[in-house]
């Protein structure tokens, strides 16, 4: 089989997608994050006792929102590149690695898990139940296309610009879009409760819906309900008015 140099960099990308999968609760992800970063490290450093020495940086605690793995895998990289060629030290990987996975972890839960997810799955219920089914497939399969290209990217750029990659992404604002976005999300959901209720002109039972809704947000707020549950229970009332 004909390889480039940039092969190895391609099995670390394509590897980042099973990271979770030796989850253990010693290490979490690290198993996973050894594995992807295995071919680069030994494209990086040729010498056998220097490889040992980067596989052994990577055997301690890691774990970090999926979705940004490949950026923190193309800055570890960079890096990695750095100390090789001399101009960095050992000693300074294990503070940009906290300082990646610690910025990108809590980025990733807010931004991904608890803002981009939840729009991709209300916009996509609200078609289906309108009636176009081939709108939300097709919707889905372009929004699961273009993560895969944006996971794509941003490991090319952590390749190539290391940590400096965190900077451009600070100006992105995510944090405040992700806000934006949350108030787009109760839209949605009063969108989707407009489709699926099937007395829309019934005042008292609108009334109780957004009852329930205030409800349902004071008990994740403050008593910290599940919000899975919750949704779970809403579900169920849903289904048995249609």
């Amino acid at each position: 089989m004909r390889t480039t140099p940039h092969t190895p960099f391609l099995r670390v990308f394509l590897r980042t997608y099973f990271v979770g999968a030796a989850f253990n609760m010693h290490g979490l992800q690290n198993v996973g994050f050894m594995y992807a970063m295995d071919p680069g490290l030994a494209a990086i450093h040729t010498d056998p006792a220097e490889l040992r020495k980067a596989r052994n940086r990577y055997a301690r605690h890691y774990n970090c929102h999926p979705y940004w793995t490949p950026l923190v895998t193309g800055m570890l990289l960079h890096t990695e590149t750095e100390i090789a060629k001399g101009r960095m030290s050992p000693d300074t990987l294990g503070s940009i690695k906290d300082t990646a996975v610690n910025t990108l972890s809590a980025l990733g839960d807010s931004v991904f898990g608890g803002t981009l997810l939840v729009t991709w799955a209300l916009a996509m219920a609200a078609l289906f139940v309108s009636g176009h089914g081939e709108l939300a497939f097709a919707g889905s399969i372009a929004l699961f296309l273009a993560l895969q290209l944006f996971k794509l990217g941003t490991f090319v750029a952590g390749l190539r610009y290391g940590l400096s990659t965190l900077f451009w992404l600070r100006r992105w604002n995510l944090i405040n879009w992700g806000d934006r976005l949350k108030i787009g999300n109760t839209a949605l959901l009063l969108l989707f409760l407009v489709l699926c209720l099937p007395e829309k002109d019934n005042p008292a039972l609108w009334g109780l819906a957004v009852v329930c809704i205030i409800l349902a947000t004071w008990l994740a707020a403050r008593l910290h309900v599940p919000r899975s549950l919750l949704a779970l229970v809403a579900t169920t009332a849903i289904l048995l008015l249609l």
